[in-house]
């Protein structure tokens, strides 16, 4: 096979020659074995973002100027909508 192009296995980093993805069993990865580590670590968690999810999404952002910390909107009481 005269391999036109190369990836390296995101488990071990091993250098891997290929022409079409599905020449190679287990691509992106080397082998199942591979695979089958990089499954078990997301299964275990291993992989997962640090942080409050709500904080990352939102950019972090502060609520804008005349609302509130709790969500409340700012209209003055009384107001016709």
């Amino acid at each position: 096979m005269a391999a036109g192009r190369t990836i390296n296995c995101p488990g071990c980093g091993q250098e891997i020659a290929y022409e079409r993805a599905a020449d190679v069993p287990a691509f992106p990865f080397c082998s199942v074995r591979c695979r089958l580590v990089d499954l078990d670590k997301r299964l275990e968690g291993d992989y997962r973002i640090s942080g409050d999810i709500a904080d990352i999404a939102q950019g972090e952002q502060k609520p804008p100027s005349g609302g509130s910390e709790d969500g409340v909107g700012s209209r003055a009481s009384g107001e016709n909508s």
